[in-house]
């Protein structure tokens, strides 16, 4: 199945929180324009992504580093859909394919497991044609509210239906 099907009967996830988020926040939608979709069924996240003219790297093409990021906050959101919230402490990206600029693609991540404050997060990324463009594994460490709370400014609205850590 078409990776683009997956998020057909989804609604689009309200993201106006994140309006200073290095990855989705660009107003101007001139690095990155990202679209966030959550299967609470299956729980995997999507991310329909299109990379602008500042992100990029090779001439006509996707950083590298536009893509890892796109993949930390896409898996860091999976965890705190899925009712974690964490914070990175890994990624590893593989680079399959140089990824043309303003190609629109999706990024699906899902969790592999947990245990105990531990989260792996794992990801791809493809384009209308089934072309997987490079693919990630995160490791997340579970926080505690009060942890982001001491961190700074973030809307109550984004604590509801989180699980405590253990």
């Amino acid at each position: 199945m078409n990776q683009f099907q997956e998020i057909a009967d989804l609604k689009a996830l309200d993201i106006k929180e994140y309006h200073r988020s290095f990855v989705s926040g660009d107003p101007n939608a001139d690095r990155l324009i990202v679209e966030y979709y959550f299967n609470k069924d299956s729980g995997h996240l999507y991310a329909k992504i299109r990379f602008g003219k500042y992100a990029q790297g090779p001439p006509n093409h996707v950083h590298g580093g536009a893509i890892a990021a796109a993949f930390d906050e896409a898996m860091g959101a999976t965890a705190w859909a899925s009712g974690y919230p964490a914070l990175s402490c890994s990624i590893q990206v593989e680079f399959l394919c140089p990824l043309k600029l303003d190609s629109e693609v999706l990024l699906d991540a899902w969790i592999g497991k947990c245990v105990a404050r531990k989260v792996w997060i794992y990801a791809g990324i493809w384009d209308h044609a089934g072309t997987l463009y490079a693919e990630a594994i995160g490791l997340y460490i579970k926080q505690t509210k009060e942890r982001f709370r001491e961190m700074g400014d973030i809307p109550e609205s984004l604590f509801e239906g989180l699980k405590d850590v253990d």
